[in-house]
C-alpha cells in the first residue's frame, strides 16, 4: 500500500533527528539515523563511531555490528510487516495512517535509545575485551547485550500491541484480534523472564 510509504517518508522528513549523539567512558560518540527502513548505515555508522572514540575495529568486531545492524533490521521488518497487514483490516486511510504514524513513533524511539544505550556500548566493550559497566555493576558484555536485545523484541511487541488494541477498539466484535492480544500478552510475560533470568546470568560481581 502506498500510503505506508508515504507516512514513511513524511515521518523520516518532519519526525527524525538525523544526527545523534551519545557519551561512552566520557567521549561523546556521534551516529546517523537514516530514518525508515533503511535504520542504520553500515558504512556510516562505522565511521562515526570509529572517528568518535578516535580507534580503529577489527575486521572481525566491523562484521559483528554489521550482523547486529542486520538483525535490528530485520526485527523492526518484521514488526512493520505485521503491523501493515493488521492495519490493512481497517480500510479506512484516515486511520490506517494515524495508527501506523504512532507505530513508527514509537518504534523510532525504541531503535534510539536501543542505539545510544546498548548498541554503541556493546560495540565498545567488546571491542575493547571489558565488562559491561552499569553504576557499581559489572556484566559479562555479551551476555547483557542478549538481555538487552531480547528487551528491544519486547518493546517492539509491545507497540505491535499497541496497534492492535487500536485495532479492536474500533472493531471489538473481532475475536480474532482478541486472541492476538491474549496471545503477544502470554508471549510477552516470557520474554520479561528471559530477560530477568540473563541479567541475573550475566552478573559478575554477585
Amino acid at each position: 500500500m502506498d500510503e505506508y510509504f508515504r507516512v514513511q517518508e513524511n515521518f523520516n522528513l518532519t519526525s527524525v533527528a538525523k544526527q545523534n549523539c551519545t557519551k561512552f567512558e566520557g567521549y561523546q560518540i556521534n551516529w546517523c539515523f537514516e530514518g525508515f527502513p533503511k535504520l542504520i548505515s553500515k558504512p556510516s555508522f562505522l565511521t562515526y563511531l570509529q572517528t568518535s572514540f578516535d580507534y580503529q575495529f577489527s575486521s572481525l568486531m566491523i562484521d559483528a555490528i554489521e550482523q547486529e545492524i542486520d538483525k535490528i533490521r530485520f526485527l523492526f521488518n518484521q514488526v512493520d510487516e505485521a503491523t501493515k497487514r493488521y492495519l490493512n483490516e481497517l480500510g479506512d486511510v484516515a486511520i490506517i495512517t494515524r495508527n501506523y504514524s504512532r507505530f513508527l513513533l514509537n518504534a523510532y524511539s525504541d531503535l534510539k535509545n536501543f542505539v545510544n544505550e546498548t548498541l554503541i556500548n556493546w560495540v565498545f566493550y567488546n571491542a575493547l575485551h571489558e565488562d559491561w559497566k552499569e553504576k557499581t555493576m559489572r556484566y559479562d558484555t555479551e551476555i547483557f547485550y542478549q538481555a538487552r536485545f531480547k528487551k528491544l523484541e519486547l518493546d517492539f511487541q509491545n507497540n505491535l500491541k499497541k496497534t492492535l488494541k487500536a485495532i479492536y477498539k474500533l472493531i471489538p466484535n473481532d475475536q480474532t484480534i482478541k486472541l492476538m492480544i491474549a496471545t503477544y500478552e502470554a508471549d510477552m510475560k516470557q520474554k520479561e523472564l528471559c530477560i530477568v533470568k540473563l541479567r541475573s546470568q550475566a552478573k559478575l560481581n554477585k
